[in-house]
């Protein structure tokens, strides 16, 4: 049995092709110790992805090149992040409000703020689902650390 092609999908995490990426993954790349990660690979933790495509990258118009892939594989709805510095997210959810679904990506180590940027970010964008990357965050959380509560 082949994949339905009349059934719309929902990708639960769309990342926009990254203007540059070694900007983007600097937060990692500041706390790893090898010295692949902070030198060799484009993205920290490299040898563990393979396949990962690049040729989007460095594009100056992420959203068009999204927009192109997501109908080429029948994706409906993405869900992406909004309250990032770029501004992608929130250029995508204005522009496409029936593609796209916003989400927050926060660190468990901002304490209150964190919880102040989930109420700003429902209000300002609609948020409907936060992120956390716990081995991400600097110094990392573990998920059941006191931190997470108020998240």
């Amino acid at each position: 049995m082949g994949m339905p092609t009349n059934q719309p999908i929902i990708d639960t995490m769309i990342g926009f092709p990254m203007r540059d990426v070694s900007k983007a993954y600097a937060f990692i790349t500041n706390q790893v110790k090898d010295k692949e990660s902070k030198e060799e690979f484009s993205f920290p933790a490299q040898y563990m992805f393979k396949d990962v495509p690049h040729e989007f990258h460095g594009t100056e118009d992420p959203i068009s090149i999204t927009l192109e892939q997501m109908d080429k594989y029948n994706i409906q709805y993405g869900m992406i992040g909004v309250g990032e510095e770029d501004g992608d997210g929130e250029r995508a959810l204005k522009l496409y409000p029936n593609r796209f679904i916003p989400s927050l990506s926060i660190d468990a180590n901002d304490g209150v703020a964190a919880q102040q940027a989930i109420v700003k970010n429902y209000e300002l964008h609609g948020i409907r689902s936060v992120t956390l990357f716990p081995a991400g965050m600097f110094p990392q959380v573990p998920i059941n650390d006191k931190k997470m509560y108020p998240i």
